[in-house]
């Protein structure tokens, strides 16, 4: 029996094939994946970004696979509490489970795992081909589920393609209510209104926190618009409007208790966001910036005005399960946000999308399904603002 694959050759590049499912052993499983979400690792990926730092093709990418699992060996259905049928969302990373920083809370940034496959990554998406089965990525109709997978389960109330923003909404969770632990009634300001700027307003709306002010730019004034829907109390256009001046203007000069920047590249924005907190307040950087992103700060401001920063990278195990119990509270109208569906043979067309590289196109939340043949494009029989 066979998978059908994408497989990443080279830079840019994405190549139909086929891979043997293996035998599962008594401690691994299987996973029919049923939807298998994107973001912008994936749109580095297949530009080639990680190639440059040893990632090695070929590779089945994918990293937020949802799916029903298939088979299961003994051991791991004992262990995991599993049933075949059961549908669960992968956590991406394969951690050890044993080292310091496992045992300490922080899987997330487990290294050990991998450490003598030449050009893997953390996990899924990112381990060769050529390493054993080569089934180690969501853009497939089969995942073999490693020993060491993390997983969480989805409420039979929560369908395939929604439950692919349980990963965004973990990171909201993490990123602009855990890691600064805002507490109800503070003001946050949130940089970036991508799936994980639109996540952090879901996770701080259910927190009580308040007001919140999200920035966008004017070319994506529909983001800006979604943010308003899912809880947002003002929006800036950061293109058009001065970022610092607008939020002292709408806190009474006081400034913000929160800010976090999900701004990938540009780095400009940290400036902004240390100008717009208050005296004590908190900063989270979790906007990746790259190479060229780079800015002077003046750490002296951060000490005159005891500014606390936070580096945030990824999210860990409970995260995910509280987005997914934000999907199961429903308390916001979170269909909005999955705006398109592709079938797994147009992968190279929705990473596209998602890049913003298609004129016309309103992306969001964009989703592979390994298993039609359909035309690709807006989410088929999901009019935007229905729940799926």
């Amino acid at each position: 029996m066979k998978s059908f694959v994408m497989v990443q050759t080279g830079d840019r590049r994405l190549e139909a094939d086929e891979l043997e499912i293996p035998r599962i052993p008594a401690d691994g499983g299987l996973l029919r994946v049923e939807s298998c979400g994107l973001c912008g690792t994936d749109v580095e990926q297949f530009r080639g970004s990680y190639s440059e730092n040893g990632l090695r093709y070929p590779a089945v990418p994918g990293h937020e696979p949802v799916g029903v699992v298939e088979e299961l060996g003994a051991e791991a259905a004992q262990r995991w509490n599993l049933r075949v049928g059961d549908r669960i969302a992968v956590v991406p990373m394969l951690s050890c489970g044993r080292c310091a920083l496992c045992l300490g809370g922080a899987h997330h940034q487990c290294k050990e795992l991998w450490r003598g496959v030449p050009g893997a990554g953390s996990g899924y998406g990112s381990i060769p081909a050529n390493h054993g089965h080569g089934l180690w990525g969501g853009y497939s109709q089969y995942l073999v589920l490693h020993p060491r997978t993390l997983f969480c389960r989805v409420p039979a109330a929560v369908g395939p393609r929604l439950a692919n923003l349980y990963q965004a909404l973990a990171s909201g969770m993490h990123w602009a209510v855990s890691l600064p632990r805002t507490a109800y009634g503070e003001s946050v300001l949130v940089l970036g209104s991508g799936q994980r700027g639109l996540a952090s307003i879901v996770a701080l709306r259910a927190a009580g926190a308040g007001p919140i002010i999200v920035t966008g730019i004017g070319r994506d004034a529909y983001k800006l618009d979604l943010a308003l829907r899912l809880g947002a109390t003002h929006t800036i256009v950061a293109d058009e409007q001065d970022t610092v001046a607008t939020v002292l203007r709408l806190t009474d000069g006081r400034g913000v208790d929160v800010a976090v920047d999900t701004v990938p590249v540009r780095g400009d924005v940290v400036n902004d966001a240390i100008a717009c907190l208050r005296p004590g307040g908190r900063l989270v950087l979790a906007g990746l910036k790259g190479p060229g992103g780079a800015v002077p700060i003046d750490t002296d401001r951060l000490i005159a005005r005891s500014i606390t920063v936070q580096g945030a990278f990824a999210q860990p195990f409970g995260a995910y399960e509280q987005g997914m119990d934000l999907l199961a509270a429903r308390i916001a109208d979170l269909g909005v946000l999955h705006t398109h569906d592709y079938p797994l043979r147009a992968a190279v067309e929705a990473l596209s999308v998602l890049a913003g590289e298609r004129p016309g196109e309103e992306p969001v939340s964009v989703t592979l399904n390994p298993w039609t043949a359909g035309a690709p494009g807006r989410a088929p029989g999901v009019p935007r603002g229905l729940p799926i």
